[in-house]
């Protein structure tokens, strides 16, 4: 059985999306199955360990090591990953590991052991990204040598390039056998842009369920519609619309920080001055 389709909850932001995937995954954990739950940051995967301890359940935190070789240190990961994802079956318990990383290691999970997976935020199923040589000729020759082209330059070959650590996330998105990667080179540009091969990935589990606030305004709810894989909405009883009842947090309108919602481009200059005055009013003694 595979991911043939992917579950999705609505929930604003402080809803309780985390805390609700918290007490259903216990639940099934209880049930003795082993699921994996990813984020895109190591502080909010740490905060979820501790939701998940609070109820006595068992758990694998998996980060990267900090190593001098970023290539040793995502490969670490990956092994990792694949390593707790092998022994799921000797005791029930959740696998926490960033999304990025979970990306990484998918095309190397072993196929008899396919896991529920639940995605809180974060994940990434598009990037462009792009590296500046010093010559029209040496991008040619990373071309090349990154599998990008299949002839090579006569006298060149871009060995003797060093991939800086900005580079990384192109590197590995080349790399991947789960990343479709388009190419363009112009001049001393080398350019690319990467796109999740959501089939391939969605197959390496038995279920998925994504947590997002406006899931039908994010980039992934397109792309998995592109790739015609069905979306089931699942009600979890959360918020899916602020209420401001004539007042947001000023930062909210000003710095557009944490907004995850729509509400702020139905609005009008006149009513998110008003919302602006309204705050000042009521918060700093004006």
């Amino acid at each position: 059985m595979v991911a043939q389709s992917v579950n999705y909850v609505d929930g604003v932001c402080g809803s309780g999306k985390t805390q609700t995937a918290i007490k259903k995954i216990s639940a099934r954990v209880a049930s003795w199955e082993t699921i994996l739950y990813v984020t895109d940051t190591k502080k909010l995967l740490e905060q979820t360990k501790e939701g998940f301890e609070k109820l006595n359940v068992p758990c694998a935190l998996i980060v990267a090591p900090k190593q001098s070789n970023w290539r040793k240190q995502y490969k670490s990961a990956i092994e990792d990953i694949i390593k707790e994802i092998s022994s799921a079956s000797e005791f029930p318990h959740v696998i926490l590991c960033t999304t990025k990383s979970l990306i990484r290691a998918a095309h190397s999970m072993p196929d008899r052991f396919k896991l529920p997976l639940y995605i809180d935020e974060g994940f990434t199923v598009a990037k462009g990204n792009e590296i500046i040589s010093n010559t029209k000729s040496e991008t040619q020759g990373l071309m090349y040598r990154l599998g990008l082209a299949d002839k090579k330059l006569e006298g060149f070959d871009g060995l003797g390039y060093k991939f800086l650590n900005e580079h990384r996330e192109f590197v590995l998105y080349v790399q991947n056998p789960l990343m479709i990667v388009e190419s363009k080179a112009t001049g001393s540009k080398l350019q690319c842009n990467a796109y999740l091969d959501l089939p391939a990935f969605c197959a390496k589990f038995s279920d998925i369920t994504l947590l997002a606030a406006s899931n039908e305004d994010t980039l992934q709810y397109s792309a998995f519609k592109s790739a015609d894989i069905k979306q089931v909405p699942v009600d979890w009883g959360l918020a899916t619309e602020h209420v401001t009842q004539g007042t947001v947090n000023i930062a909210y309108v000003l710095e557009n920080a944490e907004w995850r919602t729509t509400l702020k481009d139905k609005l009008t200059d006149k009513e998110l001055e008003d919302i602006a005055l309204t705050f000042e009013r009521e918060n700093w003694d004006i």
